[in-house]
């Protein structure tokens, strides 16, 4: 995905074997991220955004980081788009 969380169509993405995620009941399903690593802060956002995540488990300086991002772009907010 990129960093809005929208599906890459790439070669390698097309070699993966996974659930198709256009369908409804792949994207239905509870996904856990677990993300405490500062490096992954933006692919979680894009997960974030993208929607593909249900659950999160995060450090209380993670979430501060993504409460702050998820405020500042105007996420989450009536009107407010995340694709």
């Amino acid at each position: 995905m990129d960093r809005d969380g929208q599906w890459v169509d790439c070669a390698h993405n097309r070699r993966c074997i996974s659930a198709d995620l256009s369908i409804p009941s792949a994207r239905s399903r509870s996904a856990c991220w677990s993300c405490r690593k500062t490096s992954k802060f933006e692919p979680l956002m894009a997960a974030l955004k993208g929607g593909f995540a249900s659950h999160l488990v995060v450090t209380t300086s993670m979430a501060r980081r993504v409460m702050e991002r998820w405020s500042r772009d105007g996420l989450g907010k009536a009107g407010a788009t995340t694709t």
